[in-house]
């Protein structure tokens, strides 16, 4: 990639902020050029964890801030504080000079000079800081506090006491310094007694009123939420959020107001930077904050990040318009378009609840925008949600309907257009209908051509179709793609752990192990934990012969989660090549078990029983797989070789041609075919010796190669 001036930074590297990976972060930013739009991103996580009291983790992101701007006064002033809170006060001061020759007036290097010198005997020094301080920010409390102290006992040179009282007669009174602002946490619920005790938890240090407006919870809910010390208000349930919201927002008392969901936290790092925050001025009324979905796998359609309008000055007339995907306006109802952004994170776990919660808040959301689509036909932003929630239902022709809609009504440039597409053609190839969604995705690269996710999504397409080598280049590109600057509503695995995943798995279809482990390993340095990764990894450990790496990876992924089916079926794999086919049979049922309709794993179940003598069980398993996926060219590959070991050779041959034909007649298939072919050929021209040698014994029909 080049090193071309951008309007912003590039949002995946804030993504990987976000997460708290900052040396993945930091390596990428050489690659995306203009190095110091990202210092105060990397600065602003040094402050967080720093006031978080991760001191050590906080130096090290503040030096990589550092490197990328050595000029940045405020960053040196941080990375001073890390260091002073960490005992380090030589080289803490050393930081403290090196911020004020970039910043001579910047007042709280100076107090910070006077309490070193202070702390370390130097009295006049410390003096001539505290004064020093005082003259550029005549208002600083503490600074003039400090001072007080010292001149009192102390006889200190007469041009020093002169100065220390001019500073004084312009500095604050003693007395208690400006107010932290106040700050109310405002929530809805309604049965939320599993996730509320981590929301409150993160919250309650912060918060001076917790106000809880529950909808008609019928388990513990409110009892959690007053053991918390949340102030419990009811309000009918009428399918509206922002009328709920609203409500919540009647009963805030304090300065300002934060918005959060039950199933959200707030994490330490944030919870300090924002009482940062509130012990000065904010300059304006509302403020934005990211909100990061952390996610399991690397969905294609999931969101990692959005910036979410939830703190505001209370008192305002600020409020919540929409029943659902509500959005906050002014006094007079107009759309708040422009924030005070904090960078501060709320971590939202919702997308991690169980399939069957997942599916209720879904049919809820389905009925309830329809209900507002009824009134804005033309809403794009709602269609666009409309759809979302279809596909997450399997109501995928609505899915496509809402969508298609959406993309055509959408301005161009709106945060969720790229979302729109993407989901688009995962509804049509959902359909059957890749060949529509192909051009969708391409124009939408026109004027996005290095958007990873798009990206992804063709090369999903191309490999539907088998074009396998066009897949290829497609994934290599959204490996090295750039997202721009804006970070909501992308999928940012699309840069790292899809499509390295799939050209893995690509080359891994093709023999090449070496390949597929370093595209894997590649992805697991930035997304370690990722279960398909790890189990990706493991296939291509096997595929090299590297068996003790390969069961050591799986058996730690299976310690984590004994249910994760998909990694007791590759444990089946390695144990298969091994020739432990019994063993494997059971991780194959095991993994069965947990995936009933995977149709790679009732293969490999098929081909353990078939190894296993059991010809007659494994055609059964190999043809319940094609009822489940009739195009699925492995099946009618060891349905053919089932048939070819049985001696029903028509039945074979007809069986590769399938085999063939569905797979689009790709070179590992194909050779497969060849070498039953040259089988067949042999079995045929061994038939005819025999029957020559047995010519008494009348005529022996010959293997077929029908089709073939």
């Amino acid at each position: 990639m080049g090193t071309e001036q951008q309007e912003g930074p590039e949002a995946y590297v804030l993504s990987l902020l976000a997460e708290g990976k900052h040396e993945a972060a930091f390596e990428l930013v050489a690659e995306f050029g203009s190095p110091g739009c990202y210092a105060p991103h990397f600065a602003a996580l040094g402050q967080r964890l720093w006031r978080s009291g991760r001191c050590q983790e906080a130096q090290a992101i503040l030096r990589q801030a550092l490197e990328l701007d050595p000029e940045r006064a405020a960053t040196w002033l941080a990375l001073a504080c890390a260091l002073l809170s960490d005992e380090q006060l030589a080289e803490g001061d050393r930081c403290l000079v090196e911020a004020l020759l970039r910043d001579g007036a910047l007042a709280p290097a100076h107090y910070l000079r006077g309490v070193v010198a202070a702390r370390s005997g130097r009295l006049s020094e410390a003096a001539d800081h505290f004064i020093t301080c005082l003259e550029v920010e005549p208002t600083h409390r503490a600074a003039a506090g400090e001072l007080r102290q010292l001149i009192a006992p102390l006889a200190i040179s007469d041009p020093l006491l002169s100065r220390a009282e001019v500073a004084l007669r312009r500095a604050p009174t003693p007395g208690k310094g400006p107010r932290r602002a106040t700050l109310s946490v405002c929530l809805i619920t309604r049965n939320e007694a599993d996730s509320l005790p981590r929301c409150l938890e993160s919250v309650q240090a912060l918060a001076d009123q917790i106000v809880v407006v529950d909808t008609g919870s019928t388990d513990e809910t409110v009892q959690i939420a007053r053991q918390f010390g949340a102030e419990v208000h009811h309000f009918p349930w009428r399918d509206d959020f922002a009328a709920a919201r609203n409500a919540a927002i009647s009963h805030a008392t304090c300065d300002w107001v934060l918005i959060m969901d039950a199933d959200e936290e707030l994490p330490a790092e944030s919870s300090a930077q924002l009482d940062g925050l509130l012990a000065h001025p904010i300059p304006g009324p509302v403020c934005q904050l990211i909100t990061h979905t952390p996610t399991h796998g690397a969905s294609r359609y999931g969101i990692d990040l959005v910036g979410h309008l939830r703190l505001f000055r209370n008192g305002a007339g600020i409020h919540f318009r929409s029943a659902i995907h509500e959005q906050l306006v002014d006094q007079q109802g107009r759309l708040i378009d422009s924030a005070v952004a904090t960078g501060i994170l709320v971590h939202h776990h919702g997308y991690l609840e169980s399939p069957e919660a997942m599916a209720e808040r879904g049919e809820r959301n389905l009925r309830m925008i329809a209900a507002q689509l009824e009134a804005d036909p033309r809403n794009a932003y709602l269609l666009f949600h409309l759809g979302h929630a279809c596909l997450a239902g399997g109501r995928a022709e609505e899915a496509v309907a809402a969508l298609s809609r959406a993309v055509e009504l959408a301005e161009p440039g709106h945060a969720f257009c790229t979302k729109a597409v993407v989901l688009l053609a995962h509804g049509l190839d959902l359909l059957q209908r890749g060949a529509e969604a192909e051009p969708i995705v391409r124009a939408a690269l026109a004027g996005q051509p290095e958007h990873p996710e798009l990206l992804c999504a063709l090369g999903h397409l191309l490999e539907r179709q088998h074009r396998v080598e066009e897949a290829v280049e497609v994934y290599r590109a959204a490996a090295r793609g750039r997202f721009g600057p804006n970070t909501d509503y992308h999928d940012f695995a699309c840069r790292d752990a899809t499509p390295r995943g799939r050209l893995a798995a690509l080359r891994l279809a093709r023999g090449e192990g070496e390949e597929a482990l370093s595209e894997v390993e590649a992805a697991l340095r930035i997304r370690p934990q990722m279960a398909e990764l790890r189990r990706l990894r493991a296939a291509a450990l096997i595929s090299l012969g590297r068996y003790a790496e390969a069961y050591a990876e799986l058996e730690s992924r299976l310690r984590e989660d004994p249910k994760d089916g998909l990694a007791h079926n590759t444990l089946g794999v390695a144990l298969a090549v091994q020739g432990r086919h019994r063993a494997a049979l059971r991780e194959f049922k095991l993994a069965l078990a947990l995936h009933p309709d995977d149709v790679d794993i009732l293969c490999n179940l098929a081909s353990a029983q078939q190894a296993l003598g059991d010809p007659a069980a494994a055609r059964d398993t190999f043809e319940k797989a094609l009822q489940l996926r009739p195009g699925h060219a492995p099946a009618w590959l060891g349905v053919a070789k089932s048939y070819l070991e049985a001696g029903a050779y028509q039945a074979s041959a007809r069986c590769y041609q399938m085999a063939a034909q569905v797979s689009g007649r790709a070179p590992e298939v194909m050779a497969e075919v060849a070498s039953a072919r040259d089988r067949l050929a042999a079995l045929a021209r061994a038939g005819a010796r025999a029957a020559q040698d047995r010519a008494q014994a009348g005529p022996r029909s010959a293997p077929s190669q029908e089709s073939l």
